[in-house]
């Protein structure tokens, strides 16, 4: 019993190193950046986008003084966009 947990083990182990070689050889697996990061830049986009609706038609939701709200959505966004860190273009 003890020999196939540790041949089980043993190949867990060489599965995983020749997983990583092919990924390093394909460049698969690891993006580089972390996916919080581009998490809060999608939430970043929304949130801007979110500002862009409230000035276009947020007198109806907020009332008629709509903008002030919405233009501080919209900074909020961008904020986040530029906290996100992440280069959108390749050098």
């Amino acid at each position: 019993m003890v020999a196939c947990e540790t041949y089980i083990s043993k190949m867990l182990c060489y599965s995983n190193m020749m997983l990583e070689m092919y990924n390093k050889m394909f460049g698969i697996g690891n993006r580089g950046e972390p996916r919080w990061r581009y998490a809060i830049l999608v939430l970043g986009v929304l949130v801007c986008l979110t500002g862009a609706f409230l000035m276009a038609w947020g007198h109806t939701i907020l009332g008629e003084d709509h903008t002030g709200i919405a233009t501080v959505v919209g900074i909020m966004g961008i904020g986040m966009i530029s906290s996100s860190r992440i280069a959108l273009t390749q050098n």
